[in-house]
């Protein structure tokens, strides 16, 4: 797959791999995918699938892992996340705090409109540069 960071023109190329199906309580619990990836002055990190309280830590591990270099911005992809519960959105919030009291900036594209919500009610909206 090719993506091409918005307001740089330049393409980066990653894999993803499909997303795994694992059973738990209630029938089937959907996974997450967190792929990151550098261009010029920015950061991006895609998460793609579910997250709920069963898949929270394959959000929050490669979260924490981040390194940022000075000056770069942060962009959160979301476009592919079909389910963030609450607790998802809060670790989101986190991220993106912590990033900014780093001094880097974060964008959010492709957030769904509940999770606009869940965010605007966890007062995360602004951290995670949503509008």
């Amino acid at each position: 797959m090719t993506y091409t960071v918005p307001g740089t023109g330049s393409g980066v190329r990653f894999s993803t791999s499909p997303l795994s199906r694992a059973g738990g309580v209630g029938g089937e619990v959907g996974r997450v995918h967190v792929a990151t990836w550098a261009a010029p002055g920015v950061v991006c990190v895609l998460v793609e699938g579910e997250v709920d309280f069963c898949t929270l830590d394959q959000l929050a591990a490669p979260l924490r892992e981040l390194v940022l270099a000075d000056g770069v911005q942060v962009q959160l992809e979301l476009a592919q996340l079909r389910f963030a519960d609450v607790a998802a959105v809060g670790v989101l919030g986190c991220f993106a705090r912590h990033v900014q009291h780093t001094g880097h900036r974060v964008r959010t594209r492709g957030a769904g409109s509940t999770l606009r919500k869940v965010a605007s009610l966890l007062g995360v909206l602004d951290d995670l540069g949503l509008d």
